[in-house]
């Protein structure tokens, strides 16, 4: 599964309610949920994303200013 991976982490439960502790089946399903979800991110604290498959970094470090 394709996660997101927040700099700075962020709370736990903001993962949650935003479903970012669920992954993605693939690249175009994630890149579809952050471009959905960036504000909260950034607004909870996130300044920046990477995307990790199997604990490898497949795109980012991406920073979510606009």
């Amino acid at each position: 599964m394709y996660q997101w991976v927040t700099d700075p982490p962020i709370d736990s439960d903001v993962e949650r309610r935003l479903g970012l502790d669920l992954g993605f089946e693939d690249p175009t399903s994630a890149e579809e949920w952050l471009s959905d979800f960036h504000e909260e991110l950034y607004e909870a604290g996130a300044r920046q994303v990477r995307l990790v498959l199997d604990g490898e970094v497949v795109f980012g470090p991406m920073g979510l200013e606009d």
